[in-house]
């Protein structure tokens, strides 16, 4: 549920913010993003580690690796696919953003199941929750 609202959040924002507000698309992906990443960690804080003791401090170091890992991938994804979709191929900012946040999802993914292999995909860290746009 966190990923599909995180995925509504940021297809919101990047609309209000290309749409009424006027903000380039690449500037407002970022924001849009951001918007997700920072949508996602509360409810993922909220929710589904829910069972887990984190004091606010704690839930900082949380947030701050769930937005340099699963953020960062989010981020460097939209950023370098939204060019190729909306200058390169023509899209509207949205349907171009949906194109990019399936794609950050399988690149999550692809990076997950390394991590897993690998022997570093247990222990209930923030890695295995998705990325921050949302696609698990």
């Amino acid at each position: 549920m966190a990923g599909f609202a995180g995925i509504l959040v940021q297809l919101a924002t990047l609309w209000l913010l290309t749409s009424r507000a006027g903000i380039h698309y690449q500037a407002a992906t970022l924001l849009a993003v951001a918007a997700a990443i920072l949508h996602n960690f509360v409810w993922h804080w909220r929710w589904t580690w829910a069972d887990r003791a984190l004091t606010r401090r704690g839930a900082a170091h949380a947030f701050g690796l769930f937005a340099l890992t699963n953020g960062a991938v989010s981020l460097g994804v939209n950023l370098m696919a939204m060019p190729l979709l909306v200058a390169g191929a023509g899209l509207p900012p949205v349907p171009a953003d949906l194109l990019a946040i399936a794609g950050a999802g399988d690149v999550t993914a692809i990076a997950r199941e390394g991590r897993e292999r690998r022997g570093a995909g247990g222990g209930g860290g923030v890695h295995r929750l998705g990325n921050a746009s949302g696609c698990r």
